[in-house]
């Protein structure tokens, strides 16, 4: 099974959600659950230290990207056909089965079309409110946009289960809490929604402690 993953976090990124994912990575090629490929901003930093991991030479695809003040993080801005018709053709190249989008942004919006036109089940992950990146007044518009990106969405995980309830007092009523970490337990959960999600049989993989 072949997994797609659309996310503004990830190394050269310092914090706990890229370690999250690239160890999510690791642990789903280690227990045999299934490939896991990386949608991310591209950053610079990549250059200084090209050889760091095996990953980022094989499953992560990099797309080129601005430095985002307020977020304070390396976002991919607005909309291109280019770079949708890049994300694409790896797509169909790589044969995902599922796509888990783990960003509110561009990023996020490259993944649902993509997913959309493979005819691909949508996963997605949202770790924190992101309305409070906009003025108040401009709040309600931000979660119009929300409930338009998790419509097609089959779930949508958050780590805490008050965040979950914000959600739904928004009217997104897909919503499960599951924690960012790579437990046996959340590692069993995530695998069996994507095999559910993708219609594929269950594996033989292990679902490995960390």
């Amino acid at each position: 099974m072949n997994i797609a993953i659309f996310t503004d976090h990830y190394w050269p990124s310092q914090d706990a959600f890229s370690d999250y994912i690239q160890q999510l990575q690791f642990e789903f090629l280690k227990g045999r659950l299934g490939t896991i490929v990386i949608f991310c901003p591209f950053d610079e930093r990549n250059k200084l230290q090209p050889n760091s991991t095996i990953f980022d030479q094989l499953n992560v695809i990099r797309i080129p990207s601005k430095y985002n003040k307020r977020s304070k993080m390396r976002q991919v801005d607005g909309f291109s056909k280019i770079v949708y018709k890049f994300v694409l053709g790896h797509m169909i190249s790589r044969k995902i089965d599922v796509v888990h989008i783990m960003s509110e942004g561009a990023m996020a919006r490259y993944g649902r079309m993509a997913a959309i036109a493979i005819e691909a089940p949508v996963i997605a992950t949202s770790i924190n409110n992101y309305t409070h990146y906009f003025p108040v007044f401009f709040r309600p518009f931000v979660w119009m946009y929300l409930r338009w990106l998790y419509k097609t969405s089959r779930i949508v995980f958050t780590p805490t289960k008050a965040y979950a309830n914000l959600l739904k007092t928004k009217k997104i009523y897909n919503v499960a809490e599951l924690e960012c970490n790579c437990s046996h337990d959340n590692l069993e959960i995530l695998h069996k929604v994507y095999v559910v999600a993708a219609n594929k049989p269950i594996t033989d993989g292990e679902y490995v402690e960390s």
